[in-house]
């Protein structure tokens, strides 16, 4: 099948020149039937452990995933949660708006999995040393801003 041509060769160029490969996956997904192509082509580079599956897990963000059909993608995830939500939480997103079904039932049924770190991270930039649950609670170390500033100046 060509999608799974161009996800090895997009697995490959590491990220550089990706466009190209991200364009043909798109295109067959267009095309094909979701649930197959899913089965056969994506899930495993969605599952998948090494970098090379990172890289097409970003990559395919653009792919509306979600048309394979809610109770479909559950029922993959279910099948082995502690490898798989948290990868389809990374290749769906966090979600713009109100949630989605599917993101709602991500949190919901797997959410000890992952899920809502990996959407949290979506929402954020930059980086702190610590625990993320402490600094989301705001319990974390004080931030400080400028010389002299403490946790209530900023």
């Amino acid at each position: 099948m060509i999608a799974t041509a161009a996800l090895r060769n997009l697995a490959e160029v590491r990220g550089l020149g990706e466009e190209p490969f991200i364009e043909v996956v798109r295109l067959a997904w267009e095309a094909a039937d979701k649930q197959q192509m899913f089965g056969a082509v994506l899930a495993p580079w969605i599952e998948t452990e090494v970098v090379e599956g990172w890289i097409v897990r970003k990559a395919l963000k653009p792919v509306q995933i979600e048309s394979v059909g809610t109770s479909e993608l559950v029922h993959w995830v279910a099948c082995e949660p502690a490898r798989r939500a948290r990868r389809l939480a990374e290749v769906i997103g966090a979600p713009v708006g109100r949630p989605s079904d599917l993101h709602a039932v991500l949190l919901e049924r797997f959410g000890e999995h992952g899920v809502g770190s990996e959407f949290f991270g979506d929402y954020i930039s930059g980086m702190w040393w610590g625990s993320e649950a402490a600094r989301t609670r705001g319990v974390g170390p004080p931030r400080h801003r400028g010389s002299g500033g403490d946790a209530s100046s900023g």
